[in-house]
């Protein structure tokens, strides 16, 4: 039989453990809501470009982390000369050479940046292309494009 100041002393430790674990429980809480909150998300998918802020830098409100280049929506832009604007028509498909990594693409012409060169007189064609691994900015593309109507 346990005498009384025996029982005593182990519910007083079974309420000092269980106080104990509660701080612990809170702290962890914390910490994990301070860890989360120190994560910085991207607003798309994508590959960083270029590193602005090193691990472990203190980051305020807007700074600029890095530089991302997004996966989901990778465009070639294609010098071409303006008389051949009439003969691309939005959606058709073009393959693309990127002879930087040995690959041959389809892509969707999607339209036209809205400028042209003042003395070539060339403007630009996007044309959407499925990322690639080992992509990069501003690589070489080359491209068939139509140079007059079909033929019938």
């Amino acid at each position: 039989m346990a005498s009384q100041s025996s029982y005593e002393n182990t519910y007083y430790d079974l309420q000092a453990q269980k106080s104990r674990k509660a701080t612990l429980i809170h702290r962890l809480e914390r910490l994990q809501l301070e860890q989360e909150k120190s994560k910085v998300r991207a607003p798309f998918d994508g590959i960083v470009l270029e590193r602005k802020k090193d691990l472990g830098d203190w980051l305020g409100h807007g700074d600029v982390v890095a530089r991302l280049g997004s996966t989901s929506g990778v465009r070639a832009i294609i010098p071409v000369a303006e008389r051949l604007m009439p003969y691309q028509q939005p959606g058709q498909e073009i393959e693309v050479t990127l002879p930087g990594i040995n690959k041959k693409l389809t892509g969707k012409f999607s339209g036209w940046v809205p400028f042209a060169e003042l003395r070539s007189k060339s403007v630009y064609m996007k044309i959407a292309l499925p990322y690639e691994k080992g992509m990069v900015e501003n690589m070489s593309a080359e491209v068939e494009i139509a140079t007059a109507r079909p033929s019938r």
